[in-house]
């Protein structure tokens, strides 16, 4: 095999917005830029621009604007396969989602006998412990029959021998937890090859299958998009501190726990942004209004264009990610870090974009954060230090650096 030969690679995702989409489009628009050909297969795009030199080719959607963006299917019917295989000869299929994205890669890859490569961006077990009920349902529900359908479409003979984890995180020693572990190991015996930006994922799966997939897993982080690096900043340094979040405002993302730390906040000039929506919205403007925050916490609502929000990553000082044992890489730290922000964080798991020059790592509580806050307010010269050493991260975390793991990952299957 000519490890220099360009490839037909297809991208699939059931995402059409937040991190998972961003992540893929950035893996596509680095492929496409060394010269591969490269189709990302998901739901109609919203209104904003296609990666540079890439395709993309919608395929029928199953999703009620009722549910939340997490929760819709991309169809993997076989007439959709018979449509795609007719109008691409792929080297290879990598899905980005447990949904219909890898029941559909599966059947391909069973059909044309080429490599399927899967990508695991969530922690399900994560979950329980801010969304119990839903979590359960997916536990108990969902993730059984998602493994049934890859039983059934892969063309990879199963394990005999897989078993929960024992010793995974505190928050995750429930049966629930255990057995949302055990379902992602039985998934990943399914591909060729599988993915993470998590290392303990990994971990946890060579646990589970007492490390038969241990040659099956590889840790790649996640690409950060170039615009992240780029955005320059326009509010003047000697200004107040202003805090920023960014991401889905749902439970397990606890975005409560930082609006109850500004509220033991001194200083009324610091202000807090949010970026994103979602389920708890509502609640957490009726949060601020309760606290008396309405002046110092501004809601930016989803932002859609990268290079607006970008801009207010780099116009932002410090970035607070409250989000604790659900998430595997968290893109978002890394977007503020090549974005230049001071970081604050609590979930010792997360290893992407963060390291102790660039951050600080404190305990999941309310308290803890406001502390952490008020000590930097009151340390502008060790806001600008972390801010800079955020700024060094920028290299290893480049889309170039992705894409060559991705394309020894690829060419290695196909040898």
């Amino acid at each position: 095999m000519n490890t220099h030969r360009a490839l037909t690679i297809g991208l699939f995702t059931d995402d059409f917005f937040g991190g998972v989409l961003r992540a893929v489009e950035v893996q596509a628009a680095e492929l496409a830029k060394q010269g591969h050909r490269v189709i990302i297969i998901g739901p109609k795009r919203p209104v904003e621009p296609l990666p540079h030199g890439c395709e993309y080719r919608p395929v029928r959607f199953l999703w009620h604007k009722r549910l939340a963006d997490y929760m819709g299917f991309i169809s993997w019917s076989d007439k959709t396969v018979q449509q795609l295989t007719t109008e691409y000869q792929f080297d290879i299929v990598h899905s980005h989602n447990e949904r219909g994205s890898m029941f559909l890669c599966a059947k391909i890859a069973k059909k044309t006998g080429v490599p399927h490569v899967h990508t695991f961006h969530s922690n399900y077990a994560g979950t329980h412990a801010e969304n119990p009920f839903f979590a359960a349902i997916s536990s108990m529900v969902y993730l059984p029959l998602a493994l049934m359908l890859l039983g059934r479409y892969s063309r990879i003979k199963p394990l005999r021998h897989i078993h929960k984890p024992q010793k995974v995180q505190v928050l995750e020693h429930s049966t629930f937890a255990r057995h949302d572990w055990l379902m992602v190991a039985k998934m990943a015996q399914y591909v060729d090859v599988y993915t993470s930006p998590a290392p303990f994922l990994i971990d946890i799966v060579n646990e589970c299958t007492c490390g038969a997939l241990n040659k099956k897993g590889f840790f790649i982080a996640n690409g950060i998009s170039p615009e992240f690096a780029a955005a320059t900043r326009t509010r003047a340094l000697t200004g107040p501190i202003q805090f920023m979040s960014c991401g889905r405002l749902d439970p397990e993302k606890r975005i409560d726990i930082i609006i109850r730390a500004m509220a033991k906040i001194k200083g009324p000039a610091i202000t807090l942004s949010i970026i994103g929506n979602g389920s708890q919205q509502a609640a957490l403007q009726a949060l601020v209004k309760k606290l008396g925050l309405k002046k110092r916490v501004k809601f930016l609502g989803r932002i859609n264009n990268r290079e607006q929000l970008a801009k207010e990553y780099a116009n932002a000082d410090i970035f607070l990610f409250p989000s604790y044992h659900f998430e595997t890489q968290g893109l978002v730290l890394g977007e503020a870090a090549c974005a230049g922000e001071a970081i604050i964080y609590c979930d010792e798991r997360l290893k992407v974009g963060v390291n102790p020059h660039n951050s600080l790592f404190v305990a999941p509580t309310t308290l803890a954060f406001a502390d952490a806050m008020q000590a930097l307010i009151a340390d502008k010269k060790q806001v600008r230090a972390m801010q800079a050493a955020s700024k060094k991260l920028c290299a290893p975390l480049s889309p170039t650096a992705m894409a060559q793991k991705m394309l020894a990952l690829y060419y290695g299957l196909l040898q």
